[in-house]
């Protein structure tokens, strides 16, 4: 700490208050009169920088003589200088204190740096230019009495000017920061019309390099990302070096100030891989590099366990805990109940009603779906009873993730035969969130009567239907790309009422570990429901009826090569049928490929290969097969004709019209396929969907090719399109329009349809919809409205085609209901309960911490829980109930944190994972803490003087890290939002040891209800032997 007393040159420039300048923001001392005023000085202490010379440097060289003489000239200017503020001092002060300076500790001087001047000589220059009453004149001529040869002497060294490149009039507080937005710190520079000085030292803590100031700002040493490159920066000296290199330092690079060295802002691109923009009229600088920084990379790495952590959602471990819902031998189950009164011209008047049940029955997930009218009597129904789990802790030592027995789904294989509904029962452990580039889903669900379903794969539309198969709605051989794959299936109601059905899949070229096996067995009777009711509008399928069988094995035989071996068994007409299948998966870098062989009891063989990919941001997949003898392929015909050979491939890719934050985004999915069948006949089809969202709309268009070369017909060839357009304002109008035309043969606009709905209140929407047949020349106009009361949904659709007249009308009343699990009482809902598990969450203000709701704890209203899906708010109990979460696919609850009533607020933790499974409401809840702060000083020496840049970490009392903070100007910090407990404060580990710098010791820090504020004071010290 520079010497305070009266007389001294320093105590001079603290009484003259007028000049700011003098006593800035970093302010490095203690004001006198008013030791409160406490301002840390930028970069290490003196002593600390006097120790970092005698280790890593050699003795200074002896300067020359003229050095001495002017130093000795400077002392007694020095002296003359002390004595005018004592006088000074008196006139302002009213007194003085005479034979201060005689008391003053003599100090040796050090030589004069060729770059930077004393603090004293500082002093000196700047006197002259003081113009305050009765001091002035006297210092300008004391400075003009020195000897004019001397002066010239001195100004003939290299660098060494009369004066300094820039004075404390010069400061500036700018913005330093990089160019991505990781670093955003407040420094000070200097700066004129001619150049910008940026504090060497400071910036180099703030980029995490190894790079130290010392002997008073004129001496730097250190390396920037390789410790081979040393760099040095003598200001004595006048040199620097840069690996190796040693380059004279011009006049004006650089100046030692303050124990700070500022280094000309041209310069620091010849230190270190990077550029500096400096924009002085928005008073920032920005940092663009040009190899990555420290960090840079330790950002990247927190990046990159992010991203693992997102992963893990959806495979492996979960990133939040997982808690369980325990299965029961009964429970009240969750049911939907939709009745329906309908009159129409085909069947007259009748009354309709749906009923969906889902719960817990004999430790096992029930569901049951049941259709009737008073007309037909029961005319469907489906039951399924089984388990799902994700991570494959199914019937013991098979580690089962699926096993259900009922109305059930078969497997395809990798050739030949393709998944079928039906009654049966299926087993497997397959991945329920993971598959193949070279799989193709199966998508399946109930369609009610009047109901759409729109198949979209990561927000981007790949199908639609409209027509319920024997009251399912089927997206059939969906094939899916590299990453993660989520499917969305919206369902819309004639009256509006929309649901959503998302399953998410990761893909990947489906190579398993070494060691590991997969399997899965189904058996199923074709599309017969366990009960076997049929409606009146059952279609029956070509093999309706038969039994079929299927069966996979898969092992990783290594890292590099996975096996597959499949076998299937159906009823034929003529007796049994089988296949059996033997494949190998492998991958080359970013190609993945596969192979399969496959006969039959017809002595049938086939064979095909496969490729895929994701090059240059567009994922493809392609496949050739051959086959041999009788051999027919469900999976490439959907049919059981024989066939010779087919070829497809499938392309996903993303076009980005434009630039910047107004390029527009266009994904694009293509198709092709070619068929050639036993009896010569080739059979081509070919789509491309393009969809985009422009203001709010969503635009789809899709072409479709099919072709036909049948020998002795001809060719026949069509070409098709499809134009949607939607509204994506959640506004109270949408609208949505589609039109259906034909390219060849002859162009001619085969459908139009538009509707509009629009909301009257949070409870009323009214739906008008009008469609155009051109070629039959028929209209359908329609017309809904849906009101919420209460728990029921209320509904009324009628339509009409002309000009035959026919026309429908229908009343429906839905809800759902089960019992809370919360209050334990029964409830009445909306409907959609039962498509999915569901969670009840409670928030409440924990005030003694033990993550228990006590009676005297508040509950928290409003505050938003959300599973990424859907959002809800907690209402006057402080529970939030959030539904449809799908069948054991995980799902992460979390709570909005920004949404609670103080910012002092958090939850006790990020959030928690559920299975969720239908009919059951999994319950949980939050304990919302109130949150506390740690501010202080990073204070080095005796002199406490604070040192900015430093990278602090908070640790708990098991050690771990919560925080991470950096110190500002002056050595301050702050850590904020944190959670009650025991801390203590460290510096991080690789920047203590570049710098050769430890922390003290202090008290444990305890944040609680009583000390919600802490304020420590953090001590540095430099180690002996870093």
């Amino acid at each position: 700490m520079a010497d305070q007393r009266p007389g001294t040159a320093a105590a001079w420039r603290a009484h003259i208050p007028s000049r700011a300048g003098e006593i800035s923001s970093k302010n490095r001392h203690l004001w006198p009169g008013n030791p409160a005023l406490a301002v840390a000085s930028q970069g290490l202490p003196q002593n600390v920088e006097a120790e970092h010379k005698s280790v890593n440097r050699p003795a200074l060289p002896p300067l020359p003589s003229p050095f001495a003489a002017y130093r000795a000239r400077s002392s007694d200017l020095a002296r003359a200088i002390a004595q005018t503020s004592a006088a000074v001092k008196a006139n302002a002060l009213g007194k003085a204190k005479p034979g201060a300076n005689a008391a003053a500790r003599p100090r040796k001087p050090l030589p004069k740096p060729a770059f930077g001047m004393m603090r004293d000589d500082v002093l000196t220059t700047e006197a002259a230019s003081l113009s305050l009453p009765g001091t002035g004149p006297d210092v300008a001529r004391l400075a003009a009495a020195e000897s004019p040869n001397d002066s010239a002497a001195l100004s003939n060294l290299p660098g060494a000017g009369a004066s300094a490149p820039f004075s404390v009039d010069d400061e500036l507080i700018i913005e330093f920061r990089t160019a991505q937005g990781e670093i955003s710190e407040t420094i000070t520079a200097y700066g004129n019309r001619a150049e910008t000085y940026l504090p060497l030292g400071e910036i180099a803590r703030l980029l995490d390099v190894a790079i130290i100031v010392s002997d008073e700002g004129r001496y730097a040493s250190g390396w920037v990302l390789d410790d081979k490159q040393i760099i040095t920066l003598n200001l004595r000296a006048g040199m620097m070096t840069v690996g190796g290199i040693e380059t004279p330092l011009k006049r004006g690079d650089a100046h030692a100030m303050d124990g700070e060295m500022f280094v000309r802002s041209g310069l620091f691109s010849g230190l270190m891989p990077l550029e500096l923009k400096i924009d002085l009229r928005a008073q920032t600088v920005t940092a663009q590099t040009k190899r990555p920084f420290p960090f840079e990379e330790r950002a990247a790495r927190e990046a990159a366990r992010e991203g693992l952590a997102a992963r893990g959602a959806r495979q492996g471990p979960t990133p939040y805990p997982p808690e369980a819902t325990p299965y029961r031998a009964l429970d009240v189950p969750m049911g939907e109940l939709e009745v329906r009164g309908v009159s129409d011209v085909a069947r007259g008047t009748r009354t309709e009603a749906d009923l969906r049940l889902a719960g817990d029955f004999a430790w096992m997930t029930g569901q049951l779906y049941v259709s009737a009218s008073s007309r037909d009597g029961a005319t469907a129904a489906r039951a399924t009873l089984g388990r799902r789990d994700p991570d494959g802790g199914l019937l013991g030592p098979l580690k089962a993730s699926v096993f259900e027995v009922g109305d059930v789904t078969t497997d395809a294989l990798a050739i030949g035969l393709r998944g079928i509904a039906g009654r049966g029962l299926t087993v497997s452990n397959l991945p329920i969130e993971r598959a193949s580039v070279f799989d193709r889903i199966d998508l399946r669900g109930e369609l009610l009567a009047g109901w759409e379903a729109e198949l979209y794969r990561n927000n981007t539309l790949i199908g639609s239907t409209s027509v319920a198969v024997n009251g399912r709605y089927e997206f059939l051989q969906i094939p899916v790309e590299f990453g993660l794959n989520v499917f969305r299936i919206a369902l819309y109601g004639p009256q509006g009422q929309r649901r959503e059905v998302v399953q998410h899949f990761s893909v990947g070229d489906g190579r398993l570990s070494a060691g590991e096996l997969r399997y899965s067995v189904s058996l199923a009777q074709r599309d017969v429901n366990l009960f076997g009711l049929t409606g009146p509008d059952f279609i029956p399928s070509l093999d309706f009826g038969r039994w079929r069988s299927t069966g996979q094995v898969s092992y990783g035989v290594n890292s590099a090569v996975t096996a597959n071996f499949g076998a299937g068994w159906q009823q034929g007409d003529d007796g049994t049928r089988w296949l059996a299948t033997a494949g190998l998966r492998a991958g080359l870098g970013r190609l993945a490929g596969q192979v399969n062989i496959a006969t039959n009891d017809a002595k049938g063989m086939a064979f095909d290969a496969r490729l895929a990919a994701k090059t240059f941001g567009v994922s493809w997949t392609a496949l050739h097969a051959e086959y041999k003898g009788r051999f027919a392929d469900e999976l490439r015909t959907f049919s059981v004709e024989p066939v010779r050979r087919a070829s497809e491939a499938d392309l996903t890719a993303n076009l980005r019209l434009g630039s910047g934050d107004k390029a527009l985004s266009v994904p694009l999915a293509a198709r092709f396929r070619r068929i050639e069948f036993a009896d010569r006949r080739i059979q081509t089809d070919a789509s491309l969907r393009a969809s985009t969202v422009y203001k709010q709309m969503l635009f789809s268009n899709t072409l479709t090719l099919f072709r036909t070369d049948t020998p002795g017909f001809g060719k026949d060839s069509q070409v098709t399109g499809s134009f949607d357009l939607s509204t994506l304002s959640s506004g109270r109008t949408r609208y949505r329009a589609a039109i259906d035309y034909r390219l060849t043969p002859g162009r001619k606009v085969t459908r139009a349809a538009a509707e509009i709905d629009r909301t009257f209140g949070p409870d009323t929407l009214v739906k008008a919809s009008v469609g155009r047949l051109f070629e039959t020349g028929e209209t359908a106009l329609g017309a809904s409205a849906v009101h919420r009361l209460g728990p029921l949904a209320l509904a009324l659709d009628a339509n009409m085609i002309l000009p035959r007249k026919e026309h429908s009308v229908v009343l429906r009343v839905g809800f759902s209901f089960g019992r809370n699990p919360v209050s334990r009482g029964f409830f009445l809902a909306q409907p959609g309960l039962t498509a999915g598990g569901a969670v009840a969450v409670k928030a409440f203000a924990d005030g003694n911490g033990n993550r228990v709701h006590d009676p005297d704890e508040a509950l928290i209203e409003g505050v938003e829980i959300d599973t990424g899906a859907q959002v809800a708010r907690t209402g006057p109990g402080g529970v939030a109930l959030l539904g449809q979460l799908g069948n054991a696919t995980r799902s992460f609850v979390r709570m909005n944190a920004e949404t609670l009533p103080d910012i002092a607020m958090a939850p006790d933790r990020a959030g928690f994972a559920i299975k969720p499974r239908p009919g059951r409401i999994h319950v949980s809840q939050f304990a919302v803490d109130m949150l506390g702060e740690i501010e202080g000083t990073a204070a080095f020496g005796q002199d406490r003087r604070g040192v900015s840049g430093l990278a602090l970490v908070l640790l708990n009392a098991e050690g771990t890290q919560v925080a991470r903070a950096r110190t500002g100007a002056g050595g301050t910090f702050l850590f904020e939002q944190v959670r009650p407990g025991r801390y203590r404060l460290e510096i991080e580990a690789n920047q203590a040891k570049r710098l050769g710098l430890a922390a003290g010791k202090i008290e444990p820090i305890v944040i609680d209800a009583a000390h919600p504020i802490v304020r420590v004071t953090l001590p540095v010290s430099k180690l002996q032997n870093p």
